[in-house]
């Protein structure tokens, strides 16, 4: 079997698509695009920032352990956009990651939060930050809207 490493050695691959799974899984470089280029880089830079880590805990408890991150030197702590069990914490660099630990268990111990979850952001959740920080909204058609750019771009050509 061919590797892709070998296969892409010293060539540009370009690729879209929409699942992060396969950004991690194949690209060493990528763009977020929507209308405009709004990020580069690679998926572990992007992730480090605008997503650093996610704690996953019962919706129930997202609200009270959201005001102790505030409250406790996390400004940047905020519900995520797509569930309602993950609070995402960006900007956290290693050396802050003692402290985020500490606070997290402050807020076990404090809140009586027994069900919880950290890891590293991912993939997604840089994407969907990327795209908050921007205001883009899900693209839908709508009556009266104007085509799609590629579609006035085609009949501007043609």
């Amino acid at each position: 079997m061919i590797q892709l490493a070998a296969l892409t050695r010293d060539r540009a691959v370009v690729m879209t698509t929409h699942s992060m799974e396969e950004v991690d899984a194949l690209a060493t470089r990528v763009g977020i695009i929507a209308s405009k280029m709004l990020a580069v880089g690679t998926p572990a830079s992007l992730k480090s920032r605008f997503a650093t880590y996610e704690i996953h805990l019962p919706a129930s408890q997202v609200s009270p352990v959201l005001d102790y991150f505030h409250s406790h030197s996390f400004p940047s702590a905020h519900a995520s956009m797509d569930t309602l069990t993950r609070i995402s914490v960006s900007g956290v660099k290693e050396d802050d990651l003692p402290q985020l630990l500490d606070v997290l268990e402050g807020a076990k111990r404090e809140l009586g939060v027994d069900q919880v979850t950290i890891q590293e952001a991912s993939t997604e959740t840089a994407f969907l930050e990327i795209v908050k920080q921007h205001n883009i909204q899900e693209e839908e058609r709508h009556e009266g809207r104007k085509d799609p750019w590629w579609k006035r771009l085609r009949a501007s050509k043609g």
